[in-house]
C-alpha cells in the first residue's frame, strides 16, 4: 500500500467508525521507526543540535517575528503535547522527541497547571510533579533541537485537580468550580501564582542542572491559559467575585472622577438597578450589552466600564511581566494569553491590545468540524453527528485569518482540524502556505499524544457499552494528520512561500476602542464546543468595509493607541 493510499485510507477509516467494539478492531500498525541513516526523509537536519546553541530566542528588528540568539531568522513548526512527559518513560519520551524533529517539529508547547492538585492542597503550594513534567520535556525536547513553549496555568477546574479547595480561601469559589476571571481581581490567587512559577523557572531542572530562567531552550512564556475579562465567563462569576469587581470599579471611578456624585454627573445621573449610592458602590454592565449597540444615554458609562476593564487584564500582564523578567530574571519571550472575547467586533481588540504588555500576541482557533452530540467537547460516541465540510468551501473559518498587532510575533497556540473529520489531511498545506502569505509566526497543533503515530485512538478507560468506547477527539498523531507535516513543515520554516505584502493596516485609537468602535475588518469568532454551548452559541462574523477574504492574500495588521 501506498504512503498515499495509506493517509487516505486511515483518514477515512478515522471517520468511519465512531466507536470500537475492542480495543484491537482499529486496524492500523504503524511499525517502531529506529531513525536510521537511510531514512527517505528525515527533518532533524533542519533543528539545531539542541535547542537554544545559539542563545535565546528574540525578536526581528522589526518586532514582527523571531530571530535565533544568532540573529538568524527562525520559523516554527509547533505542536501542543499531550501530557507525554506525565506518563512515557525517559526512552520513550527521547523517542517521541525524535519522531517530532524527523516530521519537521522544532516547538512544543506544554499546557498544564503548577498549581497544587486536589483537595486539602494549601494555594501555595506547587504541583511538584507536573513541574518535573514540564523539566523532563524541556529537556528532551532540547537534545533534539525543538524548543518549548510553557503554559503554566489555566482556572479550568480540570486542571485545579478537578477541585478548588476551601482552604485556599477564594471567597465563593470552592468544590468544581472554574475560576475564570478570578486572577485578574483576587490578589490571593495572583500571589499563589508568583509563588508556583518561582518555583518552576528558578528551581533548577534534575534532568540538566539548569533553571529555566536561564536555559534558551525555553523559546516562550505563556502567562495563562484561555482567559479573560470580555468573555462569556465574566457574565457568570460567582457573586462575591461581582462585589469584588464593583469595588475595584467604583474606586477607579471615584479616583477619576473625583467623587461617586462627580462621576454620575458625567453619565448623566445615568444609574443602573444594582447601584447603591449609600454605599458608594456601582453595579457593571452584563457582558451581552458589552457586545450591543447601546442608546446614547447607556455610552458614556459603558465606555468607563470597558476602559477599566481593559486596564484591569493590562495592567496584571504587565505585573506578571515584569515579575518574570525583573524578580525571577527570566530572558524569555513572554506571552500574556491566547483567548477570544464574546463579539470579535467590539471586544477583540481591547482583548489583543491588553496583551501587549507582553512581546508576544497569541489566540487559541480550531476549525470546527459541526460535531454535535452529548460529550462531543472531547470524545466521539455512537449517535453523534457531525457535518466535516473542507475548509476550503469556506475559506474564511482558516483559524490563521488573524488579524495581527503591529510590531508583536502573532501565534496560534492550539489549534487543529479535529476527529471527526474526514479532511483533516488538507490542513498542514493550508497552514504552511497561508501562514508563510501572511507572516502568522506559529501555529501549534493539538494535540500530539502519543510516541509517534495513534496506533488505536480509542478512549478504552471509558465504557460505552458491552465491548464498546468512545474515540478520542483531541488527537493529530494520525496518519491523516502527522504524515501531512515533512512536506509543509519544510516548505513554512525554508520560507519557499515568502509573506506577502500588508494588504490592510488598520489603526485604532483609545477612544476608538474603549468606545467598541466597529473595526474596518473582523475575524471569525472559532466555536469552543466545551464553553461557546453554555454561553452563547454560534458565530459572530458580520459584514465589515474590508472583506474578510482579504486575510487569504497578505498581511492584515492593526496598531493601537494612535492619536487619530
Amino acid at each position: 500500500m501506498s504512503l498515499r493510499t495509506l493517509c487516505i485510507f486511515t483518514a477515512a477509516s478515522l471517520l468511519m467508525f465512531s466507536c470500537s467494539k475492542t480495543p484491537q478492531t482499529f486496524d492500523f500498525d504503524y511499525p517502531i521507526d529506529n531513525f536510521t541513516d537511510d531514512a527517505l526523509l528525515d527533518l532533524r537536519y533542519l533543528n539545531e543540535d539542541v535547542a537554544g546553541e545559539h542563545g535565546f530566542i528574540t525578536l526581528s528588528p522589526d518586532s514582527n517575528s523571531f530571530v535565533r540568539g544568532d540573529g538568524e531568522p527562525v520559523r516554527f513548526w509547533s505542536v501542543n503535547e499531550g501530557g507525554n512527559a506525565r506518563r512515557l518513560s525517559d526512552d520513550d519520551m527521547r523517542r517521541h522527541a525524535r519522531f517530532l524533529a524527523k516530521i519537521g517539529v522544532n516547538m512544543v508547547r506544554f499546557h498544564g497547571s503548577v498549581n497544587p492538585a486536589g483537595k486539602g492542597t494549601d494555594i501555595n503550594d506547587v504541583d511538584t510533579a507536573e513541574v518535573k513534567a514540564i523539566w523532563k520535556t524541556v529537556a528532551f525536547m532540547k537534545e533534539q533541537g525543538i524548543y518549548t513553549t510553557i503554559s503554566p496555568f489555566w482556572a479550568h477546574n480540570g486542571h485545579m485537580g478537578g477541585w478548588v479547595p476551601e482552604e485556599w480561601s477564594i471567597e465563593g469559589y470552592s468544590g468544581k468550580d472554574d475560576m475564570w476571571g478570578v486572577i485578574f481581581f483576587n490578589d490571593r490567587l495572583k500571589e499563589a501564582y508568583k509563588t508556583w512559577v518561582k518555583y518552576l523557572y528558578t528551581t533548577p531542572n534534575t534532568y540538566t542542572g539548569v533553571a529555566l530562567r536561564d536555559e534558551p531552550a525555553v523559546g516562550l512564556i505563556q502567562v495563562q491559559n484561555e482567559d479573560g475579562v470580555f468573555f462569556w465567563t465574566m457574565q457568570n462569576i460567582k457573586p462575591e467575585l461581582k462585589l469584588l469587581v464593583r469595588k475595584k470599579f467604583t474606586a477607579w471611578l471615584i479616583k477619576k472622577y473625583g467623587s461617586y456624585q462627580k462621576t454620575l454627573a458625567h453619565w448623566n445621573n445615568y444609574s443602573l438597578e444594582g447601584d447603591q449610592a449609600g454605599k458608594q458602590l456601582f453595579d457593571i454592565f452584563s457582558t451581552w450589552q458589552m457586545t450591543q449597540e447601546l442608546p446614547e444615554e447607556q455610552r458614556p458609562r459603558m465606555k468607563d466600564q470597558v476602559e477599566f476593564l481593559t486596564e484591569t487584564q493590562y495592567n496584571f500582564y504587565k505585573e506578571m511581566h515584569d515579575y518574570y523578567r525583573d524578580e525571577l530574571g527570566c530572558k524569555q519571550l513572554i506571552n500574556a494569553s491566547n483567548w477570544k472575547t464574546a463579539d470579535q467586533l467590539r471586544l477583540n481588540d481591547l482583548e489583543r491590545y491588553t496583551y501587549t504588555a507582553c512581546e508576544v500576541e497569541a489566540v487559541n482557533r480550531y476549525f470546527d468540524p459541526g460535531h454535535v452530540g452529548e460529550n462531543s467537547g472531547w470524545r466521539i460516541d455512537t449517535g453523534h453527528y457531525y457535518q466535516g465540510n473542507s475548509a476550503l468551501k469556506n475559506p474564511v473559518d482558516i483559524p490563521i485569518n488573524i488579524k495581527q498587532v503591529e510590531g508583536y510575533p502573532m501565534l496560534v497556540t492550539e489549534s487543529g482540524w479535529n476527529l471527526p473529520n474526514k479532511y483533516q489531511s488538507e490542513a498542514p498545506l493550508l497552514i504552511s502556505t497561508y501562514s508563510s502569505l501572511s507572516g502568522v509566526d506559529s501555529y501549534y497543533w493539538f494535540v500530539f499524544n502519543a510516541i509517534d503515530l495513534d496506533r488505536d485512538p480509542y478512549l478504552t478507560q471509558f465504557k460505552l457499552g458491552e465491548d464498546l468506547y468512545p474515540m478520542n477527539r483531541w488527537t493529530y498523531s494520525t496518519p491523516g494528520g502527522a504524515w501531512m507535516f515533512p512536506a509543509n513543515a519544510l516548505l513554512y520554516r525554508m520560507g519557499y512561500v515568502k509573506t506577502g505584502k500588508t494588504v490592510v493596516h488598520e489603526e485604532r485609537t483609545m477612544d476608538q476602542l474603549y468606545n467598541r468602535v466597529i473595526p474596518v475588518i473582523s475575524e471569525e469568532n472559532s466555536y469552543d464546543p466545551n464553553r461557546d454551548a453554555e454561553f452563547a452559541p454560534g458565530k459572530s462574523m458580520r459584514e465589515t468595509e474590508v472583506n474578510p477574504l482579504a486575510y487569504l492574500t497578505g498581511r492584515v495588521e492593526v496598531k493601537y493607541g494612535t492619536q487619530k
